[in-house]
């Protein structure tokens, strides 16, 4: 007896209210999102700027030593550090040592300059504060970071805004500072880079 009454009102209920629609809407939280199109591969970047043992710390730590030691101006603004090919250091330097550039009043400066050494092994470029070293500078040994140093020589410069009568002039600081780096850890310039510290000193007198 009980069933017939269930069975009638379940058909009042639907006369009253009309059927039961279930609307997609009402489902969609259940649905997945819609993934948009696979995002490209990003290439390496063939000069990417490197963070390996020259990170911005150890550059303002360079700038304050060079300021203490050998009285350049401080500047916290750290260089932009990029690795590039040994071709392209050899470009660099070649255009730095143009006609019109080689009294370092502006553009790129290498290290070592061309009279002293075949391999160029950094070079400094005023115009974009950008310290290019070789593709297999780490700064893991002391002769790696002596040409760091070397190139913050050149930054500090260029930030002051110092000019100088030729490239020697300008070269002399920056060879001195990083003999004494290298001396600090018991080497010499000399015998790492087959630089002359008498010949640095004399082509700072200008007189090519």
């Amino acid at each position: 007896m009980l069933y017939p009454l269930a069975l009638l009102a379940m058909l009042v209920i639907v006369a009253l209210t009309g059927p039961i629609n279930v609307r997609a809407e009402d489902n969609q939280s259940a649905m997945p999102p819609q993934l948009g199109a696979p995002a490209l591969p990003t290439l390496p970047d063939p000069t990417k700027v490197i963070n390996v043992r020259a990170t911005e710390t150890s550059t303002d730590e360079i700038a304050k030593w060079l300021s203490t030691n050998f009285g350049l101006p401080y500047a916290s603004e750290p260089p932009r550090l990029e690795r590039v090919s040994r071709l392209r250091l050899v470009q660099l330097r070649h255009k730095a040592f143009l006609p019109l550039q080689s009294q370092a009043i502006g553009g790129e400066h290498s290290t070592p300059m061309p009279q002293y050494q075949r391999e160029v092994v950094a070079v400094y470029d005023d115009a974009s504060h950008t310290v290019y070293l070789p593709e297999g500078w780490t700064g893991e040994t002391v002769a790696e970071q002596s040409v760091l140093v070397h190139e913050m020589v050149h930054h500090l410069q260029n930030l002051a805004g110092l000019k100088f009568a030729c490239a020697g002039e300008r070269e002399k600081p920056a060879y001195l500072a990083q003999d004494k780096w290298l001396r600090l850890h018991g080497l010499e310039l000399e015998k790492e880079f087959e630089v002359d510290m008498f010949t640095v000193v004399a082509l700072s007198a200008c007189m090519n």
